[in-house]
């Protein structure tokens, strides 16, 4: 059972960043690295889940609790690249 995806990023270009400004404040600059989405079976159809941020160049994404993912899908930012590995858990094996 899928329970989630290793997410690496890297810098490949000139990055695009989230700017948020604040009136008393200095302005904050928020990298955008990329989004997972993760397909799900719910009753009998499968579905696009997401998306679920990715903010830090190594990143654990879980598939929310209850869902049933059977693959995952990264879209990267532009001026970063992303490669994802899937976290499986055998049927039946209590999580620690």
């Amino acid at each position: 059972m899928l329970v989630g995806v290793h997410v690496r990023s890297q810098l490949a270009s000139d990055p695009q960043a989230t700017q948020l400004f604040g009136i008393d404040t200095p302005d904050l600059y928020v990298p955008r690295l990329a989004a997972v989405y993760f397909r799900v079976r719910e009753g009998g159809r499968n579905s696009w889940l997401g998306p679920f941020d990715v903010k830090t160049t190594d990143a654990y994404i879980p598939v929310p609790f209850d869902v049933y993912a059977v693959a995952y899908r990264i879209a990267e930012e532009p001026g970063f690249q992303s490669v994802g590995t899937a976290v499986f858990r055998i049927r039946g094996e209590v999580p620690t």
